[in-house]
């Protein structure tokens, strides 16, 4: 049978594997931020071609833009990454001033982009019927593999928010 441990269990898991990482700095955390966001680009990428066929273009209708603030928590989580803009300052302090403008301008262009064909993923194959658990609105279309894949992206959108939150709270402290 299957066991169940408790949340913290996880969240301690998740501490052991990405303290270390924070401890030996920016360049160790950035070298797998940058991993952690091909990973999450292709899968985006993966699940686009894998229902790219069942997408129906109607679905995409039933968005209420009236509606948009809706998932504000995703939209608050997804600008997570402001709490590094410090450090990444600071890393751009011996050049110019327009390579840190357009680091931010990048780096806050390129999740929008992934959050987007994410949500048109989703919004096409599910229409009015999307779930709020959106990976398990993939399932009926995609298989139950993307439950797997869904909790991989998710363990991966984590860790680099633990990174991002980690070296800003390391430099507070230093």
């Amino acid at each position: 049978s299957f066991i169940n441990p408790p949340s913290v269990v996880f969240s301690l898991i998740m501490f052991a594997i990405a303290s270390p990482a924070i401890y030996f700095g920016i360049k160790l955390v950035s070298r797998w931020d940058l991993i952690i966001n091909a990973i999450l680009i292709i899968t985006v990428i993966a699940l686009l071609v894998w229902g790219a066929g069942l997408i129906k273009i109607d679905n995409l209708k039933t968005i209420n833009l009236s509606k948009m603030i809706t998932p504000y928590g995703a939209i608050f989580y997804s600008l997570i990454g402001i709490a590094a803009l410090p450090e990444i300052k600071r890393i751009f302090s011996n050049s110019n001033e327009k390579q840190y403008k357009k680091a931010i301008i990048i780096g806050t262009i390129i999740p929008a982009i992934v959050y987007l064909i994410f949500m048109l993923i989703v919004i096409g194959l599910n229409g009015g019927k999307t779930p709020q658990e959106a990976i398990f609105g993939l399932t009926n279309y995609l298989g139950r593999g993307t439950i797997f894949i869904g909790s991989i992206f998710g363990f991966l959108m984590i860790l680099s928010s633990f990174f991002s939150l980690g070296i800003a709270l390391k430099q507070t402290y230093v």
